[in-house]
């Protein structure tokens, strides 16, 4: 049985180890993680993934969507943004569970104050709300799965790892 509680201190610390990992300017090479905590839920999910991978969790998923659009400053275009998270489980079965370590960012952009850093439940009215094209949840097998950026994405998890 999965532990939200041990999941949380996990994410939380993972998280925790990012932001230190940044300040040490471990990503100032990068062009992805060097923007977190903006601009980067992909690359931060499929970390995170690895890392609970790593410690023996299994049955994982990769879920995204569209959160939210702003209209452009001339209202002729909209900036759709995105976001992504890892889910234990198939994310709409029940007993699944969403392991989130930026909705914060997201939830408050549009208007709730005081959402958690870390989130880690039950798919929530957020994470449903994502708005969807095509296939928004594939199962997540680890950073071996990426042919062209598996290297980077390596070097930039044991960068972070080091700070746990």
């Amino acid at each position: 049985m999965v532990s939200k509680e041990e999941l949380l201190v996990m994410a939380s610390q993972f998280r925790d180890a990012i932001i230190i990992a940044q300040n040490n300017k471990e990503f100032e090479k990068d062009d992805v993680m060097c923007h977190f905590p903006n601009d980067c839920c992909n690359d931060v999910v499929d970390l995170l993934g690895e890392h609970l991978l790593r410690n023996g969790y299994e049955d994982l998923g990769y879920v995204s969507g569209v959160v939210c659009s702003d209209i452009d400053e001339d209202l002729s275009s909209q900036n759709d943004k995105t976001h992504a998270c890892i889910s234990v489980g198939h994310p709409f079965d029940s007993g699944s569970i969403i392991v989130d370590i930026l909705s914060d960012i997201y939830i408050e952009a549009n208007g709730t104050v005081g959402a958690p850093e870390v989130y880690v439940g039950p798919m929530d009215e957020f994470h449903r709300s994502f708005r969807t094209e095509g296939n928004a949840y594939y199962q997540f097998r680890g950073l071996q799965q990426y042919s062209e950026s598996q290297y980077r994405l390596i070097d930039l998890y044991n960068r972070i790892l080091k700070w746990i």
